[in-house]
């Protein structure tokens, strides 16, 4: 597993702010 991908999943791209949980449910988890 790749760093990007793991920082994909962890994070959005550089230069935007973290998610809230619930964003993070609709958009990390299938």
């Amino acid at each position: 597993m790749e760093p990007e991908f793991l920082y994909d999943l962890l994070q959005l791209p550089k230069g935007v702010e973290p998610p809230a949980e619930e964003e993070l449910s609709k958009g990390v988890c299938p």
